[in-house]
């Protein structure tokens, strides 16, 4: 019995996110953007268990994976074209459909290049941004009229001081580790997030940013309560651990929290209009989660 309900659930799920991706049409629920992590296919990766969990609970919803490459090699360049298709994506969607809700998730790369949208490449580094603005953030008015939720699992450049962290994770990420950055520069043995090789020599401005990586969260404090973050200890990336299963665990222990995050937040920015028949239980999403995992869509990639 509870096989056949799982297999329902797929169903549904799959029937949701097949006839709600219409790029131009503006969603009556929610505009999910998922952004895979590294070395993913073009799709929406592991996150989109989230993203199917969201769609089944708010009608009318839409799911949009983020083009961008998700690059091993070349990392920086990946990100940076992510957050560059991120802008423009979220400020296209906006001003075509301003009373639409927007959620952002993003696993791992994926987060790093909703970060760097939100809250900038070098957090609040006046001098960098005075230099180079395209490591500024996104204006906040697009934020602020559309984006109503964030979800990150394994962003490398996790802050472990962050109010919205939810992880159990006390160190900070890959990207917010000054030894990290100060390798990659002077072409020592790197981090495997972060490849040097194929690269051209650094620019100024660049070296400076890889100097100074987002460590300051003072950007990302307006939207604080649009966020939330897990990260585990162990996690090679966001905690800077040394356990590889950590950065894949998310999914089948985090899913129906963060798909209850974002219908929550989603009910309170539309709370003038009708309210939505089902509220989704816990027990309900983790079987929509249990069910995405038994039907091998949720493979492993870092």
């Amino acid at each position: 019995m509870r096989a056949v309900a799982v297999l329902a659930t797929i169903a549904s799920l799959h029937s949701i996110a097949s006839a709600s991706s219409s790029p131009n049409v503006c969603a009556n629920g929610a505009h999910i953007i998922v952004a895979r992590g590294t070395n993913e296919p073009p799709g929406s990766g592991l996150i989109e268990s989230v993203a199917h969990g969201v769609a089944a609970a708010v009608p009318d919803s839409q799911i949009a994976p983020l083009d961008y490459p998700a690059a091993f090699d070349n990392y920086s360049a990946s990100v940076a074209a992510g957050v560059d298709s991120l802008k423009t994506e979220l400020a296209e969607y906006s001003s075509r459909c301003p009373q639409s809700k927007v959620a952002l998730m993003g696993f791992s790369q994926g987060a790093h290049v909703i970060g760097d949208t939100l809250c900038g490449s070098v957090g609040a580094e006046p001098l960098l941004l005075q230099f180079n603005a395209t490591l500024k953030p996104m204006s906040s008015s697009v934020i602020d009229q559309n984006v109503i939720a964030v979800i990150f699992f394994g962003d490398p450049t996790h802050k472990a001081s962050a109010p919205w962290n939810r992880g159990n994770s006390i160190r900070d990420g890959v990207g917010n580790t000054r030894e990290t950055w100060l390798r990659r520069i002077i072409s020592l043995p790197s981090f495997p997030l972060f490849p040097h090789r194929e690269e051209p020599k650094p620019s100024l401005t660049r070296v400076l940013f890889q100097l100074y990586p987002r460590g300051d969260i003072k950007m990302c404090q307006q939207y604080a309560s649009k966020i939330e973050s897990w990260c585990d200890t162990g996690d090679l990336y966001c905690d800077n651990g040394n356990t590889p299963g950590i950065h894949r665990s998310y999914f089948s222990k985090y899913t129906p929290d963060a798909v209850e995050f974002v219908f929550s937040r989603f009910v309170a920015a539309n709370a003038s209009r009708a309210p939505l028949a089902v509220s989704p239980s816990k027990s309900s999403l983790a079987l929509g989660s249990a069910g995405l995992l038994a039907s091998g869509r949720l493979l492993e990639h870092h």
